[in-house]
């Protein structure tokens, strides 16, 4: 689910869901004006074409989808998309500075493999364990990694949005991967940091143990961060393992 929120005028986030290739995207554009939209539905629309269209255009130095492993799939899908929005930004002066966040759970075999660049987020809900699988490509956190700042001083920064990755922004990117086992029950969020930025792990942890249905529980969520300013445009894309070894 995805939502404008209350305060910005248009939705530069953008969401995937194709069960079929066991993929699942979140990006969250930037730029302003209409360039984070068109920056963020590149980006999924080029991870996608990885892993479904043995046609598309592939960077050189990219090898085609069928030779890839389901990670090195993952990390080609972002340099494409990367390529692609870099190329465009060059081209048009409209579109110049746009690029965007993004992550990404692939299904492979019996591991889920996450890809992301930027500040938005996948989340493991194991029991009633809410666990962080990513690390944000931010100003903030680098500032906390040092401790120059506090979990809690870092909430309130006014550089809380400042990212320092992003696809699209440059001719290269550093895509972070992390491989996951899931167990049966598990439940996988992937997010904008239009939600993680204003719900409180613990309220988050909270609302996902609230509903078994994952439809009425993505709704919440997108609620809720509505309710405490909606901020920022919202989405969420929740998964929830039945068995694992399938």
């Amino acid at each position: 689910m995805s939502d404008v929120g209350r305060v910005r005028e248009t939705n530069e986030d953008c969401f995937a869901v194709h069960p079929h290739l066991g993929l699942f995207l979140v990006a969250d554009g930037l730029g302003g004006h209409a360039s984070g939209e068109v920056a963020s539905r590149m980006a999924v629309e080029s991870v996608r074409e990885v892993f479904e269209d043995p046609d598309a255009t592939w960077p050189r130095g990219l090898d085609a989808p069928c030779r890839l492993p389901g990670p090195s799939a993952l990390v080609a899908g972002v340099e494409l998309a990367n390529a692609r929005i870099f190329t465009a930004a060059a081209r048009e002066r409209s579109s110049r500075g746009m690029g965007t966040t993004l992550v990404g759970a692939l299904a492979w075999g019996e591991r889920i493999v996450f890809a992301h660049v930027g500040d938005s987020r996948a989340y493991r809900l194991r029991g009633p364990t809410l666990d962080l699988l990513t690390e944000d490509h931010s100003l903030v956190n680098d500032r906390v990694r040092a401790g120059l700042l506090t979990p809690e001083q870092a909430r309130t920064s006014p550089f809380q949005n400042v990212i320092t990755r992003c696809v699209g922004a440059r001719a290269e990117v550093e895509v972070e991967i992390q491989i996951d086992l899931p167990r049966a029950g598990d439940v996988y969020l992937l997010c904008s940091d239009g939600l993680s930025g204003v719900i409180e792990h613990r309220e988050l942890t909270a609302i996902l143990l609230e509903h078994r249905d994952l439809c009425r529980t993505v709704a919440r969520l997108v609620e809720r961060a509505n309710e405490l300013g909606g901020p920022d445009n919202i989405t969420a894309v929740l998964l929830r393992v039945s068995d694992p070894t399938r």
